[in-house]
């Protein structure tokens, strides 16, 4: 079949090597058998999620050489996904590439720090949504919303910086995301997370799952936040003795 005009196959989508990455991480987790097999998928899925970072911001589609699209889809900017990337860029370094202060600096500025930085409402508090990189309105609705999958990853994202690094930045972030997220998306009465509030912080969607919002995200974040702090504890009473 001739290829057609318009015909964006060499397009990269963030959320497929981030997923692969995720997948082989609980996969393989301390079976050296199986990551000898499927090593050279994750470092696939790290090249390419480094590809969407070459530009001025992380972008959530790309063409093969790294660079955006022209019109809104390669202007469109998924924070949540891309700081998610950073620490899955961080957890990789960590277990199989720590000798590579490079990639531990990307995920960390580039994915991390970057997206948190022109994401956060200074009005309203949160993340937005998503955004446009070159300031027009984005084309999705709800691009201005304060969902709470992104403030998990988020969440995560920066007390895994700080656990790596101790740059007590990382852990100021992480309390303006922390004292955010539970002054606004827990219910007090019924327990669980609300997952959709509007700019102003409002609940918008009373259901707490459906089809996109499920326990995932917020059990993994509580999960993974309780073993790092636990890691940082632990490292201060060593340093005590």
């Amino acid at each position: 079949m001739p290829k057609l005009s318009g015909n964006q196959t060499d397009q990269s989508r963030l959320a497929v090597p981030m997923m692969m990455m995720c997948i082989l991480d609980v996969f393989c987790d301390g079976d050296e058998v199986l990551w000898s097999q499927y090593k050279v998928h994750a470092e696939w899925s790290v090249q390419t999620i480094l590809r969407h970072g070459k530009g001025s911001r992380v972008f959530e589609i790309v063409d093969k050489d790294g660079s955006p699209p022209e019109g809104t889809a390669g202007r469109h900017l998924n924070p949540g996904h891309a700081i998610e990337a950073g620490w899955f860029l961080l957890n990789y370094w960590k277990k199989h590439d720590s000798d590579n202060q490079e990639l531990v600096k990307t995920a960390i500025e580039k994915f991390i720090n970057a997206p948190l930085a022109y994401v956060w409402d200074d009005e309203f508090g949160g993340l937005f949504y998503f955004l446009d990189s070159q300031g027009f309105p984005p084309v999705h609705l709800e691009w201005d919303m304060k969902l709470w999958w992104p403030m998990c990853e988020a969440m995560i994202a920066c007390l895994m910086a700080y656990s790596y690094t101790n740059d007590p930045t990382h852990w100021k972030n992480f309390l303006k995301i922390y004292n955010y997220s539970f002054q606004h998306y827990p219910d007090a009465k019924n327990g669980e997370w609300f997952g959709y509030l509007n700019r102003q912080g409002a609940i918008s969607q009373t259901q707490k799952g459906g089809p996109y919002k499920g326990c995932f995200h917020t059990v993994r974040c509580w999960h993974m936040c309780i073993k790092l702090l636990e890691d940082v504890l632990s490292r201060l009473r060593v340093s005590e003795h």
